[in-house]
């Protein structure tokens, strides 16, 4: 079986939580969570998802991948009426990520 060699940021958004962590090959090497209330706001929301990444990435993770359980654009990086997150009734996700690190930024549902 292959694994991936390079060292990724694998986050998980959605039910009332934000999750991330490093991984290499199929081991975790540091994770992180931050809840999220149904009352945060898009801004307070984002905080908590900037967080939950800086706490886990360091200068070796090549790319980010995040999972989101809401309608999503994965070319325009847009999500929609994501679940258990009422602020985020459509937010230009992969542009926001993007800035926070230095390789690529997928999206998927």
């Amino acid at each position: 079986m292959k694994y991936i060699q390079k060292e990724v940021l694998l986050g998980d958004i959605g039910d009332a939580n934000i999750k991330a962590g490093r991984v290499i090959k199929y081991i975790v090497l540091q994770w992180n969570l931050k809840v999220v209330k149904r009352e945060d706001s898009e801004k307070t929301t984002l905080k908590k998802l900037y967080k939950t990444i800086d706490q886990v990435m360091t200068a070796s993770v090549e790319a980010i991948s995040i999972g989101i359980p809401a309608v999503l654009d994965p070319e325009s990086g847009v999500v929609y009426d994501v679940q258990n997150i009422p602020a985020w009734t459509k937010i230009q996700l992969n542009d926001l990520v993007h800035p926070s690190i230095l390789g690529a930024v997928t999206l998927c549902h």
